[in-house]
């Protein structure tokens, strides 16, 4: 693990770009930006390792560095390892944070991108578009490309979501290798770190994403990541800010964006999702005590967080809202599988690949969700 200081983000760039290895795909004749890669009965639109933004690393960008360098979800909170050794406002905080996601996992199939993806068998990772899409998770972000995560380390946000170089004080890139990712996390991986690909939705891709769960009590600083400091300077800062259109592009319009925005925002809470999450969360209450559990959980999310506890659906796309996604949903169809091709891979054997290197001189495509 490296931890340095630079005097600028371009100081950084120039050495990230520097120690990225050359990329004997780059180039390839009628080569796409994606391919499609199976993955069980599904298929996911993963970043071809002939993409110009194909990397062995991943980044992290922010404006400020943070320690410990935690999910959204759990900052401020202290650093347990176990939900009843939170303090009882701090554990009332996830399970209110837990039924916003629930309640925008539960109003993403109204979409109508959700059905185009159903219909290309794409899977969809939910709780991932629920981070991209900023309610609070157990996840961060991570990027396959430098820049994006550039941007975020040199632009800030205001509460009107409009973006603003950084002038000053110290931002922070983080880098991590995959294949160390992957080392530390062993056979539960998958669980963790999550390839996202190119989604329905604009986000994800356009953010060439990645998310990394992190547990309670787990911190990014203690994987195996680079950790390269640098000085905020508004020339470089704003290089990022008009490369990105001061955000519009890793940002773009986005129907999904106000739904979760109106759940974010929202005053109250269903009671069947708060019901049902009770059920889930503290499922050691005998059931005839359920519905008094269920009016002393109320009356606590009321007077500490002002939420209040109605009988009442999921938070539902508006019919205005339900025309503008529609239309966005059949404009972006017209161009999604444009930059995507197919690439039939197998997992290559440990015995077969001596052989395969001496053969054809470059090294066995290895992808996750390749066949067999």
């Amino acid at each position: 693990m490296r931890v340095q200081h630079f005097g600028s983000i371009n100081e950084v760039m120039a050495l990230l770009q520097s120690e990225v290895p050359g990329n004997p795909f780059l180039g390839m004749k009628d080569a796409r930006a994606y391919n499609w890669i199976r993955d069980g009965d599904e298929m996911r639109i993963l970043p071809s390792p002939s993409s110009s933004f194909s990397s062995p690393f991943l980044y992290r960008g922010q404006t400020t560095r943070y320690t410990p360098c935690l999910p959204g979800v759990f900052r401020g909170m202290p650093m347990v390892h176990q939900l009843q050794d939170l303090p009882t406002l701090d554990e009332a905080k996830l399970f209110l944070a837990r039924i916003r996601m629930e309640e925008f996992l539960a109003a993403l199939p109204q979409h109508p991108s959700y059905a185009y993806s159903r219909q290309l068998k794409l899977v969809i990772s939910e709780e991932a578009l629920a981070q991209h899409y900023e309610i609070n998770t157990d996840r961060i972000d991570l990027t396959e490309d430098p820049d994006v995560a550039a941007f975020f380390a040199t632009n800030w946000r205001d509460e009107n979501g409009c973006w603003h170089p950084a002038c000053e004080g110290h931002g922070v890139i983080y880098r991590a290798a995959i294949s160390d990712l992957r080392h530390v996390m062993g056979k539960e991986r998958e669980h963790h770190l999550e390839w996202i690909g190119k989604q329905a939705w604009p986000r994800p891709g356009e953010q060439k994403a990645w998310t990394l769960r992190l547990p309670l009590g787990l911190e990014f600083e203690k994987f195996p990541v680079d950790i390269l400091t640098f000085d905020h300077q508004e020339k470089h800062s704003t290089h990022f800010h008009d490369l990105f259109a001061q955000g519009a592009r890793l940002f773009p319009p986005d129907v999904l964006s106000e739904l979760a925005h109106q759940i974010k925002s929202s005053t109250t809470i269903a009671l069947k999702a708060l019901s049902d999450m009770m059920r889930g969360w503290y499922g050691w209450i005998p059931e005839d005590q359920h519905e008094q559990a269920l009016d002393a959980c109320a009356a606590f999310l009321w007077d500490h967080f002002g939420v209040d506890v109605e009988d009442r659906g999921v938070i539902q796309l508006s019919p205005e809202q339900m025309i503008r996604a529609q239309a966005q949903t059949e404009q972006m169809k017209k161009t999604f599988l444009e930059d995507v091709g197919l690439l039939m891979v197998r997992r290559v054997k440990p015995e077969e690949t001596a052989v395969y290197r001496r053969d054809n001189q470059l090294p066995p495509i290895d992808l996750p969700g390749a066949v067999e």
